[in-house]
């Protein structure tokens, strides 16, 4: 028993470093971050139009995003549990909703994008902006309770 109480926070943080590793590297290198889930990016296949190419850009970074996010709720999630800094874990899911409201608004500014798509994007980016406020305040709110 001795053993698993050191090694369970050790691999559970190893795996959200990973995913935070992960996620930064889908923001990097989008291309070869989709590569390597396994999805081949529009270079290779049929269409190759803006439109095409920036839903694919936005769909790599909500993978890299949500990377992140969890990386850094798993890494939150095992502080809490090791050293009870605190309920810090809420408010790091605030990461993820930014990160939705600016990978929207970065395809609905791309060129060439659909208006229908453009107005999809914006109207979506304001829900997901409302919601990590929604998301904040309850974390803050954990955080000085």
């Amino acid at each position: 028993m001795s053993f698993y109480r050191p090694a369970l926070p050790i691999a559970t943080s190893a795996l959200g470093l990973l995913g935070i590793g992960g996620g930064i590297y889908n923001f990097v290198a989008p291309t070869e971050g989709a590569k390597g889930f396994g999805l081949q990016t529009t270079s290779t296949a049929l269409s190759t139009s803006a439109h095409a190419k920036a839903i694919e850009g936005a769909f790599i970074r909500v993978h890299g995003i949500r990377n992140i996010g969890v990386g850094l709720n798993t890494v939150g999630l095992v502080l809490f549990w090791q050293f009870s800094s605190g309920r810090i874990t809420v408010t790091l899911g605030t990461i993820a909703g930014l990160g939705d409201v600016w990978i929207l608004k970065q395809f609905a500014d791309a060129e060439d994008v659909e208006s229908e798509a453009k107005e999809l994007a914006l109207a979506k980016s304001m829900a997901h902006a409302i919601m990590a406020i929604a998301i904040s305040g309850l974390g803050s709110t954990h955080l000085v309770v």
